[in-house]
């Protein structure tokens, strides 16, 4: 697939209950490797780590990376409508541990009722730090807290027997890759007591470094099992982490608290833009770097370097559906930070001074972004995702502008962004489509260079650096 003639690979044999770690020659067909395990191939279906089945006739190296797993289950006949195999025998029942859930029943029910529950607990908590009376006392908070605390540990070290299907949503470990880090924080945040100077902002702080821990075991369970979900937990494990080191530096530096929130809303667009080029995986050893062969060439007659490995179209496949996973799940997570940084932006809005001017040009910016950009990404999260961000980011600006002096500026951005959703539909749909597409373009990518300085204005760096020149 990606590995060179007589290159030793190291792969990953799982066995049922037994997994051992074998090097061999990338030369090896796959058939041979499982009978020198004692495996049965005629008894037995080989599978990688996204469901496609491997050919026993073709070599290691044209199928698989060094590091991935080989699974091996039980062969499954095929079956005609009436339930018959094609050898007329009655079909069996295939085992309760290979048996795959359907997806999204009881484990995502019971994950998004977790997620109710810790909303509430961190609603509550925040309502108590706010007002100084906790409505629970300590030791039942605690309680609470090493509950959900358990809860996230034991869902980020799951693991499952069966690998899942091709797609990232046939995965056993999906449900528990999103919700684990999400009770951790809810479990961080529920240890910070009311009394203490600054309580909100340590909770967020602790809650953040507690779940961006989970997020990451979750994604080196995950990445060690070969489940497919491990694409989603490297993408989530990175925002986690992002998030926990902004907020710390933030607190660590005694800057306000909107300041991190500001700055989380102005990266938003450049990690949109950035999403779908950095998602992409391209095996090192399909590169061929020609400036390097150039300088280190000895002569022009010089041995040749060694060209890359053959292109398989398992390869393609895979690298182009992790790709897609990896950038739906960056776009659904920047979509839910829109709505959950925003209310921390407008906490602080001063109107008629220079950070309150660059609040309202951020969050114009903002919109211009989440408005124009789906009308050219590819696939359903990718254009429903920011829309429904700017839908929810419109209702809070509603909300909070009403009745305040704000209500006209507000107003003007809630009636420019919905025509701007409507222009991108229209530019989709083909109406005069060159000449819109080339202004939506244009005015997306103002909106994307300029909307960083305005965060910074916003968050307050102008006063800083007037007080750091003061002395």
């Amino acid at each position: 697939m990606s590995s060179f003639p007589g290159v030793l690979l190291h792969v990953v044999l799982s066995l049922g209950a037994r997994r051992s770690d074998v090097a061999v020659s990338s030369d090896a067909l796959v058939g041979d490797v499982l009978r020198a395990s004692g495996v049965d191939v005629a008894a037995v279906r080989v599978v990688d780590s996204t469901g496609v089945d491997f050919d026993l006739d073709l070599t290691i190296g044209e199928q698989m990376n060094a590091g991935e797993v080989l699974w091996v289950l039980d062969a499954e006949p095929r079956r005609d409508d009436d339930g018959a195999s094609r050898t007329g025998a009655p079909a069996q029942a295939i085992p309760a541990g290979r048996r795959r859930t359907v997806p999204g029943s009881a484990g995502w029910l019971a994950g998004l009722l977790a997620l109710v529950l810790c909303a509430v607990l961190v609603l509550t908590h925040t309502m108590a730090m706010s007002s100084g009376l906790s409505q629970l006392p300590d030791v039942v908070r605690y309680v609470v807290a090493a509950l959900v605390g358990s809860g996230a540990v034991l869902l980020a070290l799951a693991r499952r027997g069966d690998p899942g299907g091709r797609d990232v949503a046939d995965s056993h470990l999906l449900d528990e890759t999103i919700f684990a880090p999400v009770l951790g924080f809810a479990a961080g945040f529920l240890l910070v007591p009311t009394a203490m100077v600054g309580a909100d902002r340590t909770a967020v702080y602790i809650g953040l470094v507690v779940a961006a821990c989970l997020a990451g075991l979750r994604y080196a369970v995950s990445r060690r099992v070969g489940d497919p979900s491990d694409s989603v937990a490297a993408v989530l494990a990175t925002i986690w982490v992002a998030l926990a080191v902004l907020f710390a530096l933030a607190l660590l530096a005694g800057v306000a608290g909107h300041v991190a929130p500001t700055l989380v809303l102005g990266a938003v667009p450049l990690v949109i833009r950035a999403l779908p080029s950095a998602s992409i995986d391209v095996p090192d050893d399909q590169l061929l770097d020609l400036p390097l062969v150039t300088r280190t060439a000895s002569s022009v007659r010089g041995r040749s370097p060694r060209s890359p490995g053959r292109v398989q179209w398992r390869q393609v496949d895979r690298a182009v559906r992790f790709a897609e996973r990896r950038k739906s799940a960056g776009l659904i997570a920047v979509s839910v930070l829109v709505v959950l940084m925003a209310p921390w932006v407008f906490t602080v809005y001063e109107p008629r001074t220079l950070s309150g001017w660059a609040t309202l040009a951020l969050l114009a910016f903002l919109a211009i972004a989440l408005g124009l950009g789906p009308r050219v990404s590819r696939g359903t999260p990718a254009k429903v995702a920011p829309r429904l961000a700017l839908v929810g980011l419109l209702v809070e600006v509603a909300l909070v502008a009403r009745g305040t002096s704000t209500q006209p500026w507000a107003l003007a951005l809630v009636v420019v962004a919905v025509g701007l959703v409507l222009l991108s539909l229209a530019i989709v749909r083909g109406w005069r489509s060159v000449a819109w597409s080339r202004a939506g373009d244009v005015l997306e990518g103002i909106a994307v260079v300029l909307i960083m300085p305005a965060a910074l204005i916003a968050a307050g760096a102008v006063q800083g650096l007037q007080l750091l020149t003061a002395g």
